[in-house]
């Protein structure tokens, strides 16, 4: 068939009758209305499928495109035939890849742009998607080819136009769901020529802001590494708002998106999840010594360094009993959070501007966000491992962006699995180790010399310039720093002598400051657990329990669960409905599989009563202001590549949660309650809850003077 339409096409009484079809077509067009109509899209349309069957489309650029405003200029200004327009979208979008030797990059880009508006107006509504993502990715590989002779040719190319077309060629493959090739021509940027200084690299870091969240939604945290390269170039030229960019695009991005999307963790209407979840209970009946007194203490300290990783390289492979289990929540663990992450296509869409994160500081916070790169370096410093940390701090009023200089040069610590390390977190272990242990001159030691390499003497300098009357310190940490006890840290005195110091898991929670729409609730809420007997989970007693949590529910008028009241079921519906909600009990982190960090509660006859985060997930706590957990190392988290957390925590405040106040170490049973205790007497009184928190953060102090005591409590969200 193919062979004898070949034949007929070819025969010569054909071919002249198409020649005298394109002359009769031309002379219309000649004689056509200088307004673009429905006619002079028939027409043109007719005249490129000719010259495509008889001349060829680089004979039509020719003869009509010596000025392509000829043809841009057509569209739906009146009424037309949709096919027509139709028609002219894919022959525009074959022009536009056929026409390399007649018309330069930019113009062929130009042609897909106009096929795509005709494509919009001309095509049915459940056909165009698909062919608008052609479109797109006919001018992706335009893009990419044209970025691959900038890199060959790097003479004929402006670094400018070679950024754009790089661009150009991630956005396309990603609009067209090409990400295999959005993440390989993503690659190609760090063999683009790099900026110096004097460069606009405004366009290169829009660029980069736009394009890394979402293929770090798509393909995985790894792609961060390559964004944060460049970035670490890009920064030091770029010391204005667009360096902004850099603190939303690698730090927590994916995270501070899902803030705005909560239907995407509605773990119970997905079915694989639900499959999932059978399993592990299954696996759970079969192994009933997997729980919380099953870890020894190597395996606790293993705890504690993957609670620094970002990969799972460090698990070890569980034995024949529990490594299904094991391996099952790993398996729920990734996908629960990589929905989250996934479903947000445009994370950049919920990056702040300047203007809109220093109205939401206030007149008397400032704030310091830390990055921590790898840098590029030439192979012939022979220095691969090198990273630069940056500060920006914040006040209403004001900006400065800080490129700390590190002495010892590599800032990056590789461990035996191959696991990449920040350059902190083997610091920041020991002082936890030491405060946890109250060995104090040690914790004195290393809190001096983690104060160095973080907040040395120009950055205090800047807070103290920037800070003048203000009170609140927000820190905006990165990866390891998330750990840090902030409070402790300083040079010559702690910072907690100077600021009321908080933590913001993400600058994206700023934007629930001005959430007006999201009503006003009342009530207080206290669960609490003594453990007595060591029932019903065989763990510890918590004497102080009981008495805090009818304390704080006595001092705000609220009520009171205990024991077995304090089930699951009436944490949850707390969680919905209350303004405040402190919680007494025993938690576990389990940074292997976060998703499953627990929180133990009373048994009933339908639930083990024990609550992990990902129960928290896709639930509804708009106007939860504050959740207090007066249990063990509540306030940590698993942290990614591109520094999303993942834990209790993060759920919380991915289902509306305001703030949360948890420890990061566990703390001894009386300093425990007087802070609680305290910290509701506060509110009780009528303080907000920044202040609150620092009046029991003082008033714990003054009682119990170990850091290891007061410093544990760590204020994580808004105030």
């Amino acid at each position: 068939m193919l062979v004898l339409r070949k034949w007929l096409k070819d025969l010569p009484w054909v071919r002249a009758r198409r020649v005298r079809r394109l002359h009769e077509l031309e002379f219309e067009w000649s004689t056509a209305s200088a307004t673009p109509n429905e006619k002079q899209v028939v027409i043109l349309s007719q005249i490129m499928a000719l010259y495509a069957a008889h001349a060829g489309l680089d004979k039509f650029v020719e003869d009509y495109l010596s000025d392509p405003s000829t043809i841009y200029g057509l569209g739906a200004h009146t009424p037309f035939e949709k096919g027509s327009l139709e028609e002219l979208a894919m022959l525009l979008s074959s022009l536009a890849w056929t026409s390399s030797s007649k018309l330069p990059p930019g113009e062929r880009i130009a042609l897909t742009n106009s096929a795509a508006e005709f494509m919009e107006a001309g095509t049915a509504t459940q056909l165009r998607e698909a062919r608008r993502r052609a479109i797109w990715a006919v001018r992706a590989c335009i893009a990419a080819q044209t970025t691959a002779n900038a890199i060959r040719e790097p003479a004929l190319y402006s670094q400018f136009d070679a950024w754009q077309y790089w661009n150009l060629a991630v956005a396309g493959f990603l609009d067209s769901m090409l990400d295999e090739q959005a993440e390989r021509t993503f690659n190609l940027l760090a063999r683009l020529p790099p900026p110096r200084p004097g460069d606009d690299v405004g366009p290169l870091a829009t660029s980069l802001a736009t394009s890394g969240p979402s293929l770090e939604a798509r393909r995985g945290d790894h792609t961060v590494d390559t964004a944060s390269m460049y970035w670490a170039r890009v920064l030091p030229l770029s010391q204005d708002e667009r360096s902004l960019y850099a603190f939303q695009s690698i730090k927590g991005a994916l995270f501070s998106a899902s803030l705005d999307n909560p239907d995407a963790t509605r773990w119970k209407d997905d079915e694989w999840c639900q499959k999932s979840l059978g399993r592990i209970a299954e696996l759970r009946q079969v192994h009933t010594e997997y729980g919380p007194d099953s870890s020894s203490n190597a395996s606790k300290d293993l705890e504690t360094t993957l609670l620094f990783s970002t990969t799972d390289r460090l698990i070890p492979r569980p034995d024949e009993a529990s490594g299904p289990l094991a391996d099952a929540e790993r398996e729920f663990d990734k996908h629960i959070f990589g929905r989250a992450w996934e479903t947000n296509d445009a994370p950049f869409k919920s990056f702040l501007d300047i203007k809109e994160i220093q109205h939401l500081l206030g007149d008397d916070t400032i704030l310091i966000s830390y990055l921590d790169m790898r840098a590029i370096r030439e192979e012939s410093e022979g220095d691969w491992n090198h990273h630069d940390l940056f500060a920006l701090v914040l006040t209403s009023k004001d900006l400065e962006f800080i490129h700390i200089e590190d002495p010892a040069g590599a800032h990056i610590v590789l461990g035996a699995s191959g696991e990449n390390w920040d350059r902190h977190f083997r610091k920041i272990m020991d002082v936890r180790a030491s405060l946890r242990t109250n060995n104090h001159e040690r914790a004195t030691a290393y809190l001096s010399e983690l104060s160095g390499q973080i907040i040395p003497t120009d950055v205090l300098r800047c807070l103290e310039r920037l800070g003048g009357s203000r009170r609140h310190l927000l820190v905006h940490p990165y990866q390891s720093l998330h750990f840090c006890p902030w409070p402790l840290l300083g040079i010559e005195s702690p910072l907690a002598d100077r600021w009321i110091v908080t933590h913001l898991p993400t600058l994206g929670l700023l934007k629930r400051r001005n959430r007006s729409s999201v009503p006003k609730k009342s009530g207080t809420v206290a669960v609490g657990l003594s453990f007595e007997d060591r029932e019903p989970f065989d763990l510890p007693p918590l004497p102080t329990a009981i008495d805090e949590t009818r304390y704080v529910a006595q001092l705000c008028n609220g009520t009171a669960y205990v024991d077995s009241d304090a089930t699951k079921d009436a944490l949850l519906e707390a969680l919905r409905t209350q303004r405040y909600v402190h919680i007494a009990t025993h938690g576990s982190h389990r940074p292997a599989s976060p998703a499953f960090q627990e929180l133990y509660l009373w048994p009933e006859s339908h639930s083990d009563g024990i609550l992990y985060a990902y129960e928290l997930m896709g639930e509804s706590f708009d106007g939860l202001e504050l959740v207090s957990l007066s249990a063990c190392e509540t306030g940590l988290s698993r942290f990614d590549r591109g520094d999303n957390l993942r834990g209790l925590v993060s759920s919380l405040m991915m289902s509306g949660a305001e703030t949360i106040v948890g420890t990061l170490w566990p703390v001894k049973d009386d300093a425990t309650a007087h802070f609680f205790e305290t910290l509701y007497e506060e509110l009780a009184a009528g303080q907000d809850r920044l202040d609150a928190f620092a009046n029991a953060q003082r008033d714990t102090r003054d009682r119990f003077s170990s850091g290891s005591d007061w410093a544990a409590f760590q204020f994580s969200g808004l105030w």
